[in-house]
């Protein structure tokens, strides 16, 4: 699928407009079609009446399709804007991390003050400084100059049974779930195996080190992995693989 970008142009939506986008895009990636306004509500940790006045300005601007009842989704013109979003954070997020020195909890909140001011010549600037590095330092794949979205081909943690060793691809972006993981080494590259998982949705990890920690439902729904000696599985693969034209 190609997504064009020409029309929209920067100054035509606003920071806050840009965030919305952005949540919306995050979860289409990691294969999720349509996305309630609770939902919405929640990553962005605004009031409900906001998001519904929000998303009605977004679908104004053609950036989404709304329902009340059916949720939103991002239009084909609203998936090239959060591509172009996700490039300038993501290469933010490895700017921040890689040159600046910053602590990899901290930088995604930071990278959401740099992404709106950045322009395409900048990011490409940061890109060839950073180097030949496809990912994010949590994991997700940086979209490429020529906006390939990119692709990670991993599950959710949820969808590994019992015993089961794998490989974290991804993990949440969030400053609380990432504290959380830092001091487990729960982070992208290492292995980890589900030692159990509880009827009531905690799922209990051991690291390579031998330390074990409970992750609620929510935390390991957003830790993607590939597990070890499969060549594929039923989950969800996740990546959107669409390409964006300039134009």
């Amino acid at each position: 699928m190609a997504c064009h970008l020409g029309k929209f142009r920067k100054g035509e939506s606003t920071p806050a407009e840009d965030e919305y986008v952005e949540a919306i895009y995050a979860r289409h990636e990691r294969g999720q079609k349509r996305i309630r306004a609770g939902e919405i509500r929640s990553d962005l940790k605004v009031k409900g009446s906001s998001v519904t006045q929000m998303l009605k300005k977004l679908e104004k601007k053609g950036l989404v399709h709304y329902d009340l009842y059916g949720g939103v989704e991002l239009t084909r013109k609203g998936r090239s804007h959060g591509l172009l979003i996700k490039r300038r954070h993501r290469l933010a997020e490895r700017l921040l991390k890689d040159v600046l020195g910053y602590d990899l909890a901290s930088v995604h909140d930071e990278a959401c003050k740099l992404e709106h001011v950045l322009n395409d010549e900048v990011a490409d600037k940061i890109s060839r400084i950073i180097g030949d590095v496809k990912t994010c330092p949590h994991g997700n794949p940086i979209p490429s100059k020529q906006g390939e979205a990119g692709k990670l081909e991993a599950v959710s943690l949820i969808d590994i049974e019992e015993g089961e060793e794998c490989t974290i691809q991804a993990i949440p972006e969030d400053k609380e779930d990432v504290q959380r993981l830092i001091p487990f080494n729960i982070l992208p590259g290492a292995s980890v195996k589900v030692v159990e998982k509880t009827p009531f949705g905690t799922i209990m990890v051991q690291s390579c080190g031998g330390t074990q920690l409970a992750l609620s439902s929510d935390i390991a729904s957003k830790i993607l992995v590939k597990p070890h000696g499969e060549e594929k599985r039923h989950g969800h693969r996740h990546g959107f693989g669409w390409k964006l034209k300039r134009g």
